[in-house]
């Protein structure tokens, strides 16, 4: 009960500091706020022979449980705030039982009712408090959550929530093992609000012509967005079937150019021009023990060598404060085997202003295994 208590006492201080200078009233004038406990009960997906049984416990590791306490506040269709809450797997003493403190929104799709509607939400922060597993080598993760919730307005100040939900752990591939945690569950959650709480759907806007874009012609609906990056990923070196992990920090950076034409306010697609450095990429054994074989000591190739450059189709969703782009790409230069051909990207873009925001974001290769985190810049030309 000491980490539920001590979310408790967080949260506080987060709701507190948007009151303690009387500012609200002026920052989110006609907005509503919201003080949310939710129940989770999820199932970890066997994804790791660790999970499926042979661990020190010696029986499967599924059920589980997350507990989350948040606070938010409203803009036209959205709700954003901050969370933190707590999971456990009832495996305490092989897992532990994380805390994560994430960012969140979540949007009415479609209101369904007076009473009730329809929405997505997504979670994006850090967990801690994992122990060093076969499938899970950091006691940090990066925490994410998608769930498409259903909402119903018992009264003005009460709202009660439940839908299924989907998370996600991994620390990035910034150490080796990453097999990471995986649940599904359902979420069970009660808000009380405070102000006035409009529930603005946005579906239709999402399919729909805009009409304030209609007398703009190709050039005026375009922008451009210039994302540079950084990150450190763990070094492995691949001999046959045999693989050889370098468990230290190796940098990364790159640089996106990404036009992006705005088919409505809410939806906008472009191409992106995307180079990355991994530093990671290319090892080979430079010192074997004669006796075990195994590598004592490794060199890398120059940096040209570790640079790939591919070109990918991206679609971004705007909503108020952020922006979510999704893209699949293909890298046509590419001089190792570490770095595939087929990617896919994933970022969150948190606007500072209308030109410039800062962005955490994944990179994948294959389009299924994680390569990289992204950290970083942006800039809307």
């Amino acid at each position: 009960m000491s980490k539920i208590r001590l979310i408790s006492v967080i949260i506080i201080l987060i709701v507190g500091t948007f009151h303690a200078d009387g500012k609200d009233s002026v920052l989110y004038d006609g907005t509503s706020h919201r003080i949310t406990a939710e129940v989770r009960p999820v199932y970890n997906l066997a994804t790791h022979y660790f999970y499926r049984g042979n661990n020190p416990l010696g029986r499967p590791i599924g059920p589980g449980t997350a507990y989350h306490l948040k606070y938010s506040f409203s803009a036209p269709g959205t709700y954003q705030g901050i969370g933190l809450s707590c999971s456990t797997f009832y495996a305490k003493d092989i897992i532990g039982s994380p805390l994560s403190l994430y960012l969140f929104q979540e949007t009415t799709l479609a209101k369904l009712s007076e009473r009730w509607s329809f929405g997505y939400e997504w979670n994006l922060g850090f967990s801690y408090g994992w122990k060093q597993t076969p499938v899970i080598d950091s006691r940090y993760n990066i925490y994410i959550n998608v769930g498409t919730p259903f909402t119903w307005k018992a009264s003005e100040s009460c709202e009660i929530q439940f839908g299924p939900e989907y998370t996600h752990f991994s620390n990035g591939d910034t150490r080796y093992p990453n097999g990471g945690a995986n649940t599904v569950g359902m979420k069970f959650g009660v808000s009380h609000v405070i102000g006035n709480d409009e529930r603005v759907s946005i579906g239709r806007e999402l399919f729909t012509a805009d009409q304030e874009l209609a007398g703009n012609d190709f050039k005026e609906r375009l922008h451009y967005d210039i994302f540079i990056y950084g990150a450190c990923r763990a070094g492995r070196i691949h001999e046959g079937n045999r693989l050889f992990v370098v468990n230290r920090p190796f940098a990364l950076a790159g640089i996106s150019f990404n036009p992006l034409y705005r088919l409505n306010r809410h939806i906008h697609i472009g191409p992106s021009a995307d180079m990355q450095t991994d530093t990671s990429s290319g090892l080979y054994a430079a010192v074997k023990d004669e006796v075990t074989g195994e590598i004592t000591g490794f060199s890398a190739p120059d940096l040209w060598t570790q640079t790939s450059c591919g070109l990918s189709l991206r679609g971004e969703l705007e909503m108020p404060y952020f922006s979510i782009n999704i893209g699949a790409g293909y890298n046509i230069v590419r001089n190792t085997s570490d770095i595939k051909r087929f990617y896919s990207t994933y970022n969150l873009k948190t606007r500072l202003n209308d030109w410039i925001y800062i962005c955490v974001g994944y990179n994948l290769s294959s389009v299924q295994y994680t390569h990289n985190l992204k950290l970083g810049i942006g800039f809307k030309l």
